[in-house]
């Protein structure tokens, strides 16, 4: 949700269906690592790990209720989520909503999420682009975060953040995406490679799978 927003305007950097396709699908993600639902051929079932906070268990209680549904669905018709990210970002002091100004935009209709320290947001963008541009191996969340960052379309923002020179160079964003898509290619994450490739599909951006 933070790198989803420009860290002084507080408006989203992408569309708003890939900004919902990218913060469910974070949260479907963290779920499937912590066990608590299951990818099963692209159905996303119910997992064996007890949600404890109301965001996990929201989730939880929609996939027993329809287990034969699709990544792509969940990613479209979870509309509880983002809103329960927001609160939790704001009782975490991350975040402030100020409602925006913008006459004769659906920006009227919504709030705008400003980073309580926009340094704290610099600095995670900073942190996750030298994360994805470093010479070392990913972690399994890390490589989850890249596959997302990669599919929203943020990697020129968080690559820009990391050096901003690279973040203007067409060939070294190609380079990182490469290392992107063959780390998932040779140690693709069960459920969550699934889950970035769809959330890319939905925002008509980089894909992780065929």
């Amino acid at each position: 949700m933070l790198l989803l927003h420009d860290p002084v305007t507080g408006r989203p950097r992408v569309p708003a269906g890939t900004l919902t396709a990218g913060v469910v699908g974070g949260v479907l993600a963290d779920m499937v690592l912590t066990g608590q639902v299951r990818v099963v051929r692209g159905l996303v079932r119910p997992g064996t790990g007890l949600p404890i906070e109301r965001l996990g268990r929201v989730v939880s209680q929609r996939v027993r209720s329809h287990p034969d549904r699709d990544v792509s669905y969940w990613l479209e018709h979870l509309d509880p989520v983002p809103g329960l990210v927001v609160a939790r970002l704001v009782r975490a002091r991350l975040i402030r909503q100020v409602r925006a100004r913008d006459a004769g935009s659906w920006w009227r209709r919504s709030r705008i999420l400003i980073p309580a320290g926009p340094g704290h947001s610099r600095w995670l963008a900073r942190q996750v682009g030298l994360i994805l541009t470093g010479p070392g191996p990913l972690t399994t969340r890390e490589l989850v975060l890249a596959g997302l960052v990669d599919g929203t379309g943020l990697l020129p923002a968080v690559v820009h953040a990391a050096g901003p020179a690279s973040g203007t160079d067409p060939a070294f964003i190609a380079r990182a995406r490469t290392r992107i898509r063959r780390a998932h290619g040779r140690a693709p994450v069960p459920g969550c490679t699934e889950i970035c490739a769809e959330v890319g599909r939905i925002a008509r951006g980089p894909v992780l799978l065929p």
